[in-house]
């Protein structure tokens, strides 16, 4: 299914950038429909590299490591932050 995505890809690039072409050359300028054309050609390469993507994510298996320890000691460890006033810190008054 992957390859098949990929191949569809790369022929709606090619398609994309042919008629791109044609209507350059047609109309002598670049008009809407050459840009049209040419800003739909990221999603076509979308697919075709999405491939490897989602390759490489099914790959590896995501797993939470809890560390239990660390958390009780940043709970203990942890302190006020002092006033603002009594640091010499002036508060905006709006």
């Amino acid at each position: 299914m992957q390859s098949a995505r990929a191949t569809v890809g790369w022929i709606g690039f090619a398609l994309l950038f042919g008629l791109s072409l044609r209507a350059l050359i047609r109309d002598e300028s670049l008009t809407m429909e050459v840009w049209t054309y040419l800003l739909l050609m990221p999603i076509a390469l979308t697919l075709a590299f999405s491939t490897r993507i989602f390759s490489t994510l099914g790959n590896h298996e995501e797993s939470e490591i809890v560390d239990e320890e660390t958390e009780d000691v940043d709970s203990e460890n942890r302190t006020e932050a002092p006033d603002p006033e009594d640091a010499g810190f002036d508060i905006p008054v709006m």
